[in-house]
């Protein structure tokens, strides 16, 4: 069995612009150790400032699916595609369009949580080529169940989907070295507006030197970290995969006050749950899907002030039980060794090979 993967996929062992490039990399990662074939086709970065050379990264998009033509007439082969529903979703059914051609079976993974804001608000145009993506699939995977019944009773697309969350490694987390005197709050991720940046640096205005805000990822150009004047607010950079998992184990919240339009399931709150991080998140995306009870979601608008308050009523022994029970959630409902195995499984009912 050989899997063509085809989406935003990070660097083996590189940081990772976004969530969605790490959890396509983990998920590679893992069925690679289940020695499944797996050939990646990564989006290439496009970037408007490039000019021409922005254009010939996207025009690039639609020649990567002609590889298709060598694997004609082979059994056992499956796409994996994770698209975007922006501007890179023509390139995508483009894909699925040779695929289809070429009488390769596809997997549609719908990831993030911007698919019914396109389908609802970007027009006919945008209605029809959604629905040809969806409907042209051998099979679609979901990354919230709130979305079976949406692709079917919003989208009108007789299919069935099939859950699959956003998934983290559970197992080898870091001995855990947090302080008992102090809080570190954390938040890993884009740092920018939309994933609530400001609300980050106005909560710190709310708490005392008891608390401290450390702060990994990539800088969008919407903020600039020099207007950053406390002194309980520390910037991190970027981090390589096991640098995080060493941070994470010195941290006591994650803090996400997103209002991204896209935001799916996070890989950042998945992440930094399963390392016994406490949760505060805005209702955003799925966000309350993902944390249930073991966390507090505020609302979406919530304040800095908001945040702060919260974060003041959770003192060391109630942060420990919950800390522990986020954990726990997490290993049962988002565990990388436990949902793989169902997905290898999928894909040998895909191509109808028996599991024996």
């Amino acid at each position: 069995m050989k899997i063509l993967y085809f989406g935003p996929i990070a660097e083996s062992g590189k940081p990772a612009l976004g969530g969605f490039e790490a959890a396509n990399r983990k998920n590679i990662d893992k069925l690679r150790q289940l020695r499944i074939d797996v050939e990646e086709f990564s989006n290439p970065i496009i970037n408007r400032k490039w000019g021409k050379l922005g254009k010939l990264a996207y025009i690039s998009l639609y020649f990567k699916p002609f590889i298709l033509a060598k694997y004609i007439g082979r059994k056992n082969v499956l796409i994996h595609a994770t698209p975007l529903y922006g501007k890179l979703l023509c390139p995508s059914l483009f894909l699925l369009k040779i695929a289809r051609t070429c009488r390769i079976p596809v997997l549609v993974d719908v990831r993030a949580g911007s698919l019914l804001y396109y389908y609802q608000t970007k027009g006919k145009g945008k209605q029809k080529r959604l629905r040809a993506m969806l409907s042209s699939a051998d099979c679609i995977t979901v990354e919230s169940s709130s979305y079976i019944r949406d692709i079917k009773e919003v989208m009108g697309i007789d299919a069935k989907a099939i859950y699959f969350p956003n998934l983290t490694i559970c197992d080898n987390l870091p001995i855990q070295t947090r302080s008992h005197d102090k809080f570190s709050i954390f938040y890993f991720g884009r740092i920018t507006m939309s994933k609530g940046i400001d609300v980050l640096l106005d909560m710190m205005n709310y708490l005392d030197t008891h608390y401290h805000l450390y702060l990994a990822g990539n800088i969008d150009k919407d903020f600039d970290l020099n207007i950053v004047e406390n002194e309980n607010i520390t910037y991190l950079g970027l981090l390589t995969p096991s640098q995080l998992k060493e941070e994470m184990g010195k941290m006591h919240f994650f803090v996400f006050p997103t209002r991204h339009i896209g935001e799916g399931q996070s890989n950042s709150l998945i992440e930094s749950m399963a390392n016994g991080l406490v949760p505060l998140a805005s209702n955003q995306g799925f966000n309350a899907e993902v944390i249930a009870d073991c966390g507090i979601v505020l609302d979406k608008n919530a304040t800095g002030a908001e945040y702060a308050t919260e974060i003041k009523k959770i003192h060391m022994e109630l942060w420990e039980r919950m800390s522990e029970k986020a954990s726990t959630h997490i290993r049962t409902c988002h565990n990388i060794d436990i949902e793989i195995p169902k997905l290898v499984a999928l894909y040998k009912r895909i191509l109808k090979i028996d599991n024996g």
